[in-house]
């Protein structure tokens, strides 16, 4: 499972969920037997479906909490949101993560310890989930015009964190005084991250793992800092401005391709990372860097798609994956921070008349006609030869699942419910239901502003609506 940015906020909770929280509380008004949620009523519309939702409801204040954790620096805006998605579970700051409990035991068997003693030091995964991956972007040369701000894929995840490509004299970090350093070229166990460069290094083993010894860090690298990094969009400008302070920054070294060497060649410095959105906000790309033979994409949008004459617009993040950039592309401002990532992210074959894409665009129009509403469509894809992301060539399926205003979704859940579709009508007009921007979308007093309950209620029950009266369509791409 790969989370970029918002997503990251329930994949994360969701992931590491402890056995001793209940999961239908943390799901909602949900039967696991029948794997149907209740409806919507006039009286729960505007209540927490589910203390995940409920939680969700805190984002509205993270600008007032980033200020009030401001003594942590680099730690404040990780903090400030893993104290509304992750705490309420338990899932406290302060104690480093690993895989699952197999996991624990290596670690509490590499360092003399009891497993029951290891196991109150670390979250791990304690429910049947799948592998997760959460998507960051490293920032090189900040405080520096946005031209010349470079921009390096990185990832977290149970087992290790860090950038498999190998970036070579990829630019500078903070306090590097222009130097150009290399940088990626490995993994690091999350227990590891944010250290000083290895003191001393064993021969690579035959699954091309290596052991280092390294100074133990003063803060441990966290869930909550995971959290913060995946979806710290703001961390971008605020490098630009001289104002990242208080955003996400770790120690990293580069890991060399050969890796018996040592990788104290560069040295280790302080890194800004920030949003994987920067990049790629599909999430697709670190999911193709590992061959996977079939995926399914979410593509929760404010954009819609729309057909004029022979051309698409779309979430431009799509186009991209075809290595170009669509006639949604962003403008101004937004055009410069994201630009080049039809290069960066181009990891789906098509050729100069956009075939494949145009395949796609048109495959999920058509495909409401036969989806009860839904915009959903399956392709088959060859994979290029990427080294920013490190794919290769092969074929992949991809289940796409469009977010769109489902006509079925009022007329046919709340068919019976005049108030509820009543509400829904009034978000359509007044709020352009359900493409809800991530950014000012209820500004009350910045521009970092959460949903209201509302629309966290309405979002996630058109999301089951698309997929659930889909749901043969999922076990079929699955299962076949």
């Amino acid at each position: 499972m790969s989370c970029v940015s918002g997503g990251s906020w329930t994949a994360i909770a969701w992931t590491y969920l402890p056995a001793s929280e209940n999961q239908e509380n943390f799901l909602g008004d949900w039967d696991p037997n029948t794997r149907t949620y209740k409806r919507l009523t006039k009286e729960t519309l505007d209540k927490p479906n589910g203390t995940h939702a409920g939680s969700l409801l805190g984002v509205d204040d993270i600008v007032e909490d980033t200020a009030a954790e401001a003594y942590h620096g680099s730690d404040a805006y990780s903090r400030a949101l893993g104290g509304v998605c992750l705490k309420p579970y338990g899932l406290d700051d302060g104690k480093p993560f690993t895989w699952v409990k197999e996991s624990v035991n290596r670690l509490a068997s590499l360092n003399d310890e009891k497993p029951e003693d290891m196991e109150k030091k670390i979250h791990y995964v304690e429910r049947d989930r799948p592998f997760l991956i959460s998507n960051m972007t490293v920032i090189l040369n900040p405080w520096t015009p946005m031209s010349s701000i470079e921009k390096l894929p990185m990832e977290a995840t149970p087992l290790y964190t860090g950038m498999r490509g190998f970036f070579k004299k990829a630019g500078g970090g903070l306090w590097s005084y222009g130097k150009s350093l290399d940088l990626g070229g490995g993994l690091v166990e999350g227990i590891g991250f944010n250290t000083s460069s290895p003191k001393m290094i064993t021969e690579a083993s035959l699954d091309n793992t290596l052991e280092v010894s390294v100074k133990a860090p003063s803060n441990a690298f966290t869930l909550y800092n995971v959290l913060g990094s995946t979806s710290a969009a703001p961390e971008l400008h605020a490098s630009w401005m001289h104002m990242n302070y208080f955003f996400p920054q770790y120690r990293m070294w580069p890991n060399y391709e050969d890796a018996t060497k040592t990788t104290r060649g560069s040295g280790d410095y302080k890194y800004s990372v920030g949003d994987g959105g920067i990049l790629d906000n599909t999430g697709l790309c670190s999911v193709l860097s590992r061959k996977v033979k079939k995926a399914i994409v979410f593509v929760n949008t404010n954009s819609p798609i729309e057909k004029d004459g022979d051309t698409y617009k779309c979430d431009n993040y799509i186009p991209n994956l075809f290595g170009f950039q669509g006639d949604g592309a962003m403008k101004g401002m937004m055009k410069l921070i994201y630009d080049g990532n039809d290069k960066r992210c181009h990891v789906l074959k098509d050729d100069d008349k956009h075939t494949k894409f145009n395949e796609l665009m048109e495959g999920l129009l058509k495909s409401s006609e036969t989806s009860n509403g839904a915009q959903i469509y399956e392709g088959e894809y060859e994979v290029v030869k990427n080294d920013f992301y490190n794919t290769s060539p092969y074929t992949v399926k991809i289940l796409w699942v469009y977010l769109n205003n489902n006509p079925q979704f009022k007329d046919d859940r709340y068919k019976d419910d005049e108030d509820v579709k009543e509400a829904i009508t009034d978000m359509e007009k007044k709020e352009n239901f359900p493409y809800l921007a991530t950014f000012a979308e209820n500004i009350k007093r910045f521009i970092f502003v959460g949903y209201t309950q509302r629309q966290i209620n309405l979002l996630g029950d058109i999301c089951y609506y698309n997929i659930m009266s889909n749901a043969s369509k999922f076990e079929k791409f699955v299962k076949t």
